[in-house]
C-alpha cells in the first residue's frame, strides 16, 4: 500500500487498481488487508528488485503486464481472489 495515493482512495472513486508487490511482502500485505477489511487485486513480482539492471526491470514489467492488466479488468470477485492467490 505504500506511499502516494492509497488503493482505498482509488477504490472509493471507482477507479480500478492492482497492488504490485514483491514476493517478500505477500504475508504482510495479506495481514494488512485483513486488518483493514480491504479486498482487492494484487500481483507479485520476484524479490529483490533493488539490484536489477534497467533491462531486467523492463523485462519484469513486460512479463507482469498481462497479469496486471487482467486484474484491472476482472470482475470484483475475480480480482479479490488474487490477494490470497497468484
Amino acid at each position: 500500500m505504500g506511499r502516494g495515493i492509497r488503493r482505498s482512495d482509488l477504490d472509493q472513486r471507482g477507479l480500478p487498481g492492482v497492488s504490485v508487490l514483491t514476493t517478500e511482502f505477500r504475508d504482510a500485505f495479506a495481514k494488512q488487508c485483513a486488518a483493514i477489511g480491504f479486498e482487492g487485486a494484487s500481483r507479485y513480482v520476484p524479490h529483490p528488485m533493488q539490484n536489477c539492471t534497467t533491462a531486467e526491470l523492463h523485462r519484469l514489467a513486460e512479463d507482469s503486464f498481462e497479469s496486471i492488466l487482467a486484474s484491472l479488468t476482472a470482475s470484483a470477485g475475480q480480482a479479490c481472489a488474487s490477494v490470497s492467490g497468484a
